[in-house]
């Protein structure tokens, strides 16, 4: 890892943190769903990767607003590098905003910036774009929630996404949108290029490491676990039920296995652009400190990715389409076979007490 990098990325997450709005937590009791990279834009072709989890989106916060968690938006919600805020907000209003809005009534709404989202840095821009549709809210630079769990975006002291936004933000408007079906490979945002994702990684563990936090980040849309990637952490899965496999001699265990063995390969095979990586460079060290957490994003291809604390407990969720809508704690309704609805499926699930003592 570049020294600079590190170095700049401590800087700017040290001055962030220190103008952080600081909440009170009750570990035992407070239910927190962290969102990230929902990058909502235009409709247009080119400029909303957003449009087509709009609809998960949507029932996933009818879901959290339902089960009384507090809603944290960690940043790119908009994607103000792309569009204009007044035409995201034209077109999503009565969809993600409402949705959203019904957690600002109720007083369960926290808002930070990202780099697509920087303009709401100033208060002038959240009063004339973000208030008239959501209401009374601020929007800060990182969260403190209790003393030990911090909230940033994660692009703090990247060459292209905060040292060098002005330029990057001028050619993902001007040229990128235009040219990314065309030049695909020509690409070095963090949210798509495996190198800088890991390093981006590196320096957020790094710097939570020295401070003893949990960080929650996004930015890099990939899920992260207990400072592990949800790939990595699938492989370790397989080969534990491998192991299992090996040891059963119950037939019908057997086949139970075999099953999530599948699955497992499935998802992983889904995740095809990780694989080089987890398997080595992923790794922050060999025994990592479980200090760093990323929730990914909303615009995967096939659904949306968030962390969740309920009472006591952290989770890395997906919530994807399925041919059924039962899930834990979700109001089940058998479906025809032939109809689809959302599902909200557990990556990884941790007793938040022990990672806190463990950092």
């Amino acid at each position: 890892m570049n020294n600079k990098e590190k170095e700049y990325t401590f800087k700017r997450l040290n001055e962030d943190s220190a103008k952080a709005l600081k909440i009170p937590f009750d570990i035992n009791n407070d239910k927190f769903i962290f969102f990230s990279d929902v990058h909502k834009g235009d409709r247009q072709k080119g400029s909303d990767d957003f449009e087509r989890n709009e609809v998960i989106y949507c029932i996933a916060l009818d879901y959290y607003l339902k089960n009384d968690f507090k809603l944290v938006l960690a940043g790119d919600i908009e994607e103000g590098w792309e569009c204009d805020f007044d035409k995201i907000i034209d077109c999503y209003k009565h969809t993600a905003f409402e949705k959203e809005k019904g957690f600002v009534d109720k007083g369960r709404y926290y808002r930070i910036y990202g780099n697509h989202d920087c303009d709401l840095a100033e208060k002038a821009n959240v009063d004339k774009f973000l208030r008239p549709v959501l209401g009374n809210i601020e929007v800060y630079p990182a969260l403190f929630i209790g003393d030990k769990i911090i909230v940033v975006h994660g692009h703090q002291g990247d060459l292209h996404s905060d040292r060098g936004a002005k330029i990057s933000r001028s050619v993902v408007r001007n040229l990128w949108k235009f040219a990314q079906n065309v030049f695909k490979f020509m690409n070095n945002r963090a949210a798509e290029n495996n190198k800088i994702r890991s390093k981006r990684d590196q320096c957020l563990y790094e710097w939570a490491k020295m401070k003893k936090l949990l960080l929650i980040a996004g930015h890099t849309h990939r899920g992260m676990f207990e400072s592990y990637s949800k790939t990595y952490q699938l492989f370790e899965k397989k080969l534990e039920l491998i192991n299992q496999l090996e040891k059963t001699t119950d037939i019908a265990e057997k086949l139970l296995i075999k099953e999530a063995i599948k699955k497992i390969e499935q998802i992983i095979a889904e995740s095809r652009e990780e694989l080089g990586k987890d398997k080595t460079s992923s790794r922050l060290e060999e025994n990592p400190v479980p200090c760093y957490f990323n929730d990914g994003c909303c615009v995967h291809t096939n659904g949306i990715s968030g962390l969740e604390i309920d009472k006591g407990v952290i989770r890395l969720v997906k919530w994807e389409l399925s041919d059924t809508a039962c899930s834990e704690d979700f109001e089940a309704k058998i479906r025809p076979a032939n109809l689809i609805g959302p599902e909200r499926k557990i990556y990884q699930s941790a007793d938040l007490n022990r990672i806190l003592e463990n950092i």
